[in-house]
């Protein structure tokens, strides 16, 4: 059995300054580094030349055990919410996300060197930051288990998931035939007084049809992961114009550290 893990290169790390290939990673910890992300960005570089730095978070595969032994190694810090045993079928699946993900950065970087990259994840985050806000509250139509990789990103990116709500579903056409009353009711529920805002995660979920009614019951922003790529990239693509009905986001300038979205 395998296992998904993210570990960060600790401060101080003895590994920052040298790449995987002299480290011997693989040798040494019986894993294999799959991807590195550095400062929200994938790392386009041969993956065993990449030079670490402190702070890189490394997407490592490896046998359960090897997986828990990083945990005694003052090199890096396992992030334990990534590192869980997943059934073989939701493991190939994630993995062969993972995988597509990186190819398709290493694909536009290569035809297009410089290019930047923008997924609905990031553009949400630009979008907080643009709003000026930190605690939010996440509406997701996945299974729990699906939903809590993805609070935990945003943890990582400096946000704080005050509440984490899912339908739980698995089909994207399910996810699709949400009505509009179960998305508002749903984020009411996950209202509260630390709440500052709400992420309606999903592009098959119908979010931007309900953005509107809302902000206007609960009188706070409302980000969506359509709603938050097409902000992105009419401010990336410096674009004019506000479209009614998507939300006071679009009355926002997008923030010059996430200017540059993802560049492969």
């Amino acid at each position: 059995d395998r296992m998904l893990a993210e570990v960060m290169v600790a401060p101080a790390s003895r590994m920052a300054g040298y790449n995987l290939r002299l480290i011997g990673f693989r040798h040494k910890f019986h894993c294999v580094v799959l991807a590195v992300q550095r400062r929200s960005r994938m790392m386009r570089t041969q993956i065993t030349e990449i030079v670490l730095e402190e702070g890189d978070i490394l997407l490592v595969q490896g046998r359960p055990e090897d997986i828990k032994g990083l945990r005694r190694n003052s090199d890096v810090v396992l992030l334990e919410w990534s590192a869980e045993e997943l059934p073989a079928l939701d493991h190939a699946k994630r993995a062969l996300a993972i995988f597509a993900l990186v190819s398709v950065l290493n694909l536009v970087g290569e035809g297009l060197p410089g290019v930047p990259v923008i997924t609905p994840a990031s553009a949400a985050i630009a979008g907080f930051a643009a709003l000026g806000v930190k605690r939010v509250a996440m509406l997701t139509p996945y299974l729990p288990e699906t939903a809590a990789p993805l609070a935990a990103y945003f943890e990582e990116q400096g946000l704080q998931v005050m509440r984490n709500g899912a339908f739980g579903l698995e089909d994207d056409r399910d996810m699709a035939r949400i009505d509009d009353e179960s998305i508002i009711n749903g984020a009411k529920a996950l209202d509260g007084a630390e709440v500052e805002a709400f992420f309606l995660s999903c592009t098959s979920l119908r979010g931007v049809d309900v953005i509107d009614r809302i902000e206007a019951a609960l009188g706070k922003p409302v980000v969506t992961s359509n709603q938050a790529l097409c902000w992105a990239l009419q401010q990336m693509g410096g674009l004019s114009g506000r479209p009614d009905g998507y939300g006071r986001l679009f009355d926002c300038d997008m923030p010059s550290a996430h200017a540059q979205g993802i560049i492969p």
